[in-house]
């Protein structure tokens, strides 16, 4: 049977100089209800104990959304490809009974996502992330928002020796979830506040202004919308 939980983590350890085959990312979106968060957690930690128990492999970060309405938790992991979201778990089935009795009764609502990797615009440096900002944009014209993420990737990475983000194209799903996914991944609050040079100021640097301001605004011509979230990771969640 399909494994239960939809599982996700923003942060891949890509291979640094080499470009690895996209994966598959697969996220769930869980709106806690109010008042409801302690036992959400305790019936969280319920199942992975379970889980452990029952010598299950598979691997998952949980995060907490710092802002917006409502209490949000992302669950998190990757798949090699489509078979391999959709092998067999007995670890994962052993355990189901946790998840009706004791996770889904504290839960308002749960959207679950899937999108693909994209190596080739995405960070390749491995990070002891703590926190992640997230934004995610809907757009007009994805071969074209492709193409301009490509050339302002590659001026980054040449100029700073990596990209800042990790990137990810959403697969199906609703109008409210949007097409494509960045995450700049941070160490810490610490790391949050060190003020870095604006990346399209970057850009300019290198390829020019006039490029620079023909670039952005054809990229803000493609973007229909965008919303950003920071999370957090909480690791006592989450199973490594």
């Amino acid at each position: 049977m399909k494994r239960i939980l939809l599982l996700l983590m923003f942060a891949p350890i890509f291979l640094i100089g080499q470009t690895p085959p996209a994966s598959m990312l697969s996220v769930s979106e869980i709106t806690v209800k109010m008042g409801h968060e302690a036992q959400f957690i305790q019936g969280v930690k319920m199942y992975n104990e379970c889980y452990a128990a029952a010598k299950g492999t598979d691997k998952w970060n949980i995060y907490r959304r710092y802002q917006g309405e409502g209490i949000v938790y992302l669950i998190t992991s990757f798949y090699k490809n489509w078979v391999d979201m959709n092998k067999d778990d007995a670890a994962s089935n052993s355990c189901r009974s946790i998840i009706t009795n004791f996770i889904m009764p504290h839960m308002e609502k749960n959207n679950s996502m899937v999108a693909k990797t994209m190596p080739e615009v995405s960070k390749t440096k491995p990070v002891d992330l703590k926190m992640i900002w997230v934004t995610t944009y809907s757009v007009h014209d994805g071969i074209g928002f492709e193409a301009a993420l490509t050339d302002f990737s590659n001026v980054i990475k040449t100029a700073e020796g990596d990209t800042r983000s990790y990137w990810f194209k959403l697969v199906g799903g609703s109008m409210d979830d949007g097409d494509y996914v960045s995450s700049v991944p941070f160490t810490g609050y610490e790391d949050m506040d060190i003020v870095r040079e604006n990346t399209w100021k970057v850009y300019e640097k290198s390829q020019g202004k006039q490029k620079s301001d023909a670039l952005r605004t054809k990229v803000l011509g493609l973007i229909e919308n965008s919303w950003s979230y920071l999370y957090e990771l909480k690791d006592d969640l989450s199973v490594k």
